[in-house]
């Protein structure tokens, strides 16, 4: 999302962070916050222990999450999440 390496122009930086904020938003914070935790984590976990994370990590993605996901990718649409 380019949260540490966007450039913009001079006079910009207030309306660049709130469009990357708002866009932010229509994500599920969530699955963002568990596929960030796990990139991290597995510079330094051995990989079936890493699969075993992400198995878990998926399995706790709440209901609503996953059928609206699952919803819109049969749908051919984008995912709409409300900030959950």
């Amino acid at each position: 999302m380019g949260l540490a390496t966007k450039v913009v122009e001079d006079g910009r930086v207030q309306d660049e962070a709130v469009k990357m904020l708002r866009d932010l938003g229509k994500c599920s914070l969530h699955s963002f916050g568990w596929c960030k935790d796990l990139v991290t984590d597995s510079l330094n976990t051995p990989f079936e222990t890493h699969l075993e994370k992400e198995r878990n990590a998926l399995r706790n993605v709440p209901r609503i999450e996953m059928a609206g996901g699952l919803r819109a990718f049969s749908e051919k649409r984008k995912a709409y999440f409300r900030g959950k």
